[in-house]
């Protein structure tokens, strides 16, 4: 259906409702080293029940006709945890933005939604840095570039994934400096 908007020069941006079982999912994709814990999931299911699905989260084309998640990790789980657990009966779907970007494209842009949220840590940080260089290839400068942060601030970064599993969690949660 057509529709027109009195709302000056738009454009256009379509959104796909995907279930999220179609929506392939790599979890060294997520730029967040300790994912979302389960009581944000079920908090967030609750607020899509609620109130809609607020954000889209973004998918990006691959092989076979299908869609890979690249942000909203979130989000995709918290539809999982509605269809599975809160409303079976009627599965949700996904409000999915497409988008067509390569692997190391798509891990950036989780990276840069995950940072505008404020939603990593140091910890997450460190290690995003080091799929980056190890991955992507990716040079100490070009990293520090990308995050506006000192070489020194990057390296000292580099040194937590370093410290034993306990101490990173601990800095992740916020509970080391």
């Amino acid at each position: 259906m057509a529709m027109h908007l009195n709302a000056g020069e738009i454009g256009r941006a379509d959104l796909f409702l995907i279930l999220p079982e179609n929506i392939v999912v790599n979890k060294a994709d997520n730029g967040r080293a300790i994912p979302h814990s389960q009581e944000e999931i079920e908090a967030l299911a609750h607020s899509i029940i609620d109130h809609g699905q607020q954000q889209p989260v973004v998918v990006r084309r691959i092989e076979d006709k299908k869609v890979a998640l690249v942000s909203g990790y979130g989000r995709y789980k918290a539809v999982r945890h509605i269809n599975a657990v809160l409303r079976p009966e009627v599965p949700g779907k996904l409000q999915c933005k497409v988008v067509d970007c390569n692997p190391e494209e798509a891990f950036v842009r989780n990276i840069v939604e995950n940072n505008e949220r404020a939603a990593t840590t140091p910890v997450d940080d460190a290690h995003n840095q080091r799929r980056l260089r190890e991955e992507f290839g990716w040079s100490e400068q070009r990293i520090a570039d990308f995050y506006k942060r000192s070489l020194a601030y990057i390296g000292q970064l580099r040194k937590t994934l370093q410290l034993a599993q306990p101490i990173q969690e601990k800095i992740a949660n916020r509970e080391l400096a």
